[in-house]
């Protein structure tokens, strides 16, 4: 890691975005806050006295009725998302903490007063259901309608609304993670680093001693706070597990059945993903890391090696903000969706700049202001997380114009499979400007890695939760079991051991603490988006930038089996799964070929 490195990304950072959520409130001491909480408890208040009148309304008190919750809905999204974009870059700020905690609180006790709303909507008469949900007037709020009046809820509301209340308290360990990890400082020959500075040496550094030295320290911070992060995930574990036993659901398919149910998903789907890409650990992910290997003229890859990209190419360099910039929204002028892009830079909705205090990753809000966080680092991989946040963006801002909030719900497969298939707009302009086989060959090698990550690491992972799952309601795990199931999982899909400084990298995910049982959706929208993108590229589908744009706009409001069907897609076919898989397969196969090509194999 030389000087010149330190000032380049120096110099990145200096010219980086900083949002502005002033669209929001103008600070946790505005007095609009506690005016906007006043006039959600009257919301409420006014809500709860009509409840039994909702069997003699008229459509039309009906749609006031909605739109008075909508508001409420609204004004507590705004509250949320201000309370929480507020603290994430500022994670070392107790005040900031504590706002978010207290906005959180006050927000669950709210949405606990409103859960009789779906008891009320399903106990109504059936001829009233149909009335109401047939009903012209009501029409933009059909999705909602069908869950709240045909959607069994829970069968008791007290219990219910107990429910709500305690799942604030769960809901405490995840923002305590993100705090946590936000206040760690990883000094490295004497200079402090935030997690993702450091992470970024760990990962990309050209010097493989210096990645070495900062994985070392990584997983030493981590390894002194172990104790903590074991207590994290053994807690959130068990609370799923009580969360699915009162749902009766218990067992794992049980458990992994709700999930999916309530991220719009087939369960049947979700497996089968999971197969597929277990089924191919050797034929894919192990075989690209032998290649790796051989690549960097070594007998066996390291885990610190693993992200390296061994083509030597002029271009790997690092990226100015404004040329991150151009390279996205070139590549979202493809689907004419550049416009849209720089609508969430010029609005101030972007904060790019690493700083210790600030949350790790990367993440966009969904809505009609969907902010973006971002740790931006100036190598290729920012530019590509730049893209894929720019996906969902987009895609938040195209579903929001399209529905309202109370059915803009768009399914969590779904989601991914916007910003993945941005990432590989990006990939194709920039594959399309290469002018020489190395440009071509390290372009290729970064796009399957991005891959096998998104789709074969993140089934390890799920394969690592399920384990825990199922172990955790048996009592709790020790650091060491966790860690073992862990490496065992790893190891399956990567083909090699960890070394001991990566061990305890289980720590370091935070989908593990924030949303148990997520990563399996990476997977599915991975597969998806490669079965898009073969689509895309036959020529087959007519107009299918337009259909691609319409279906971001119905993703709220359609099933995701009727979304892939105008593109000829259909998952029930024999070898979906699989044939999405090639992709990566045949890709593969190029880096093989153009190495030969240029005498590196």
């Amino acid at each position: 890691m030389g000087n010149k490195n330190n000032r380049m990304a120096k110099s990145v950072a200096d010219q980086l975005p900083q949002w502005d959520l002033s669209v929001f409130f103008s600070g946790i001491d505005d007095p609009a806050i506690d005016e906007t909480l006043l006039q959600l408890k009257a919301g409420v208040k006014q809500l709860a006295e009509d409840k039994d009148k909702l069997a003699k309304f008229e459509d039309y008190e009906l749609l006031e009725y909605i739109r008075l919750f909508e508001g409420i809905v609204i004004a507590v999204r705004d509250l949320h998302n201000f309370a929480q974009l507020n603290a994430c870059t500022q994670n070392d700020n107790q005040e900031a903490v504590a706002f978010e905690m207290k906005i959180s609180e006050e927000i669950s006790e709210i949405m606990a007063k409103l859960a009789f709303i779906h008891y009320e909507m399903f106990k109504l008469p059936a001829e009233k259901k149909a009335e109401f949900y047939l009903s012209e007037k009501l029409k933009d709020y059909e999705g909602w309608l069908l869950v709240n009046l045909f959607a069994p809820p829970f069968k008791n509301e007290d219990v219910s609304m107990i429910i709500q209340q305690l799942s604030q308290v769960i809901s405490c360990w995840p923002m305590k993670y993100n705090t946590f990890c936000s206040k760690m400082n990883f000094v490295m020959e004497e200079k402090k680093y935030s997690l993702s500075e450091i992470e970024n040496i760990a990962n990309l550094d050209p010097d493989p001693e210096v990645r070495r030295k900062a994985q070392h320290i990584i997983s030493e911070e981590f390894a002194r706070n172990g104790y903590l992060f074991t207590t994290m995930l053994n807690t959130i574990f068990k609370d799923e597990a009580v969360t699915a036993k009162i749902y009766q659901n218990d067992s794992f398919d049980g458990a992994l059945e709700m999930d999916a149910i309530r991220n719009g998903m087939l369960k049947e789907d979700v497996l089968a993903v999971a197969a597929a890409v277990t089924d191919t650990y050797v034929s894919v992910s192990q075989r690209f890391y032998k290649l790796s290997a051989k690549l960097l003229k070594k007998d066996r890859l390291e885990y610190v090696d693993r992200v390296i990209n061994p083509i030597e190419t002029d271009s790997k360099k690092k990226y100015s903000w404004k040329e991150c910039l151009d390279l996205v929204y070139a590549a979202f002028a493809t689907f004419g969706l550049d416009a849209c892009a720089k609508s969430v830079v010029d609005n101030r909705w972007v904060d790019a700049k690493p700083a210790i205090g600030k949350r790790a990753g990367a993440f966009s809000i969904q809505g009609d202001k969907p902010f973006v966080l971002l740790n931006f680092m100036g190598d290729a991989n920012s530019v590509n997380t730049f893209a894929h946040e720019m996906g969902h963006a987009v895609h938040h801002l195209l579903s929001a114009s399209r529905v309202n909030v109370l059915c803009d719900d768009t399914t969590i497969g779904m989601s991914e499979v916007a910003s993945e298939f941005a990432e590989g707009l990006l990939f194709a302009k920039l594959f399309a400007q290469a002018e020489t086989n190395k440009e071509r060959l390290s372009l290729l090698f970064d796009c399957v890695y991005g891959q096998i990550n998104a789709i074969h690491r993140q089934i390890a992972f799920s394969k690592f939760e399920e384990r825990i799952y199922r172990e955790r309601k048996k009592g709790e795990l020790s650091e060491e079991r966790i860690t073992q199931i862990y490496c065992e999982e790893m190891e399956r899909y990567l083909g090699f051991p960890l070394e001991e400084d990566a061990k305890n990298s289980w720590m370091r995910v935070g989908h593990f603490f924030g949303m148990p049982f997520y990563v399996r959706y990476y997977a599915f929208s991975g597969c998806v988006v490669n079965q898009l993108q073969k689509a895309y590229n036959s020529g087959e589908v007519e107009n299918f930038v337009g259909r691609y744009v319409d279906m971001l706009r119905n993703t709220g409001i359609e099933d995701y089996r009727d979304l892939l069907r105008p593109f000829k897609l259909n998952p029930d076919k024999a070898d979906f799964w699989f044939e999405a898989i090639d992709v990566i397969s045949a890709r593969i196969d190029m880096i093989e070929d153009l190495a030969k090509k240029e005498g590196l194999l």
